[in-house]
């Protein structure tokens, strides 16, 4: 469990005055916060492969023609939204 001092440390530091009930509540709220991070670090992530989403966009030339757009580099022009 945060001890006290900490508790009124972070309130210090977020400028805040709490009353003693108020730093009790969130020395058990902090408590809870700082378990469940614990308890994500012993999560089992797999890792999954990455996908190229831009390389399955629409990039084949027909496919850009039947948009009318113009394909540049591989990738395709459209008009200016910021001027």
């Amino acid at each position: 469990m945060i001890t006290k001092q900490k508790v009124q440390h972070i309130a210090k530091l977020a400028r805040l005055s709490l009353s003693e009930k108020e730093t009790k509540k969130h020395q058990k709220e902090f408590s809870k916060i700082l378990d469940y991070i614990n308890e994500l670090k012993n999560i089992k992530i797999l890792k999954v492969d990455e996908v190229d989403y831009f390389s399955s966009n629409i990039t084949k030339k027909d496919e850009v023609l039947k948009f009318n757009k113009k394909l540049i580099d591989g990738y395709i022009k459209v008009p200016s939204i910021l001027k």
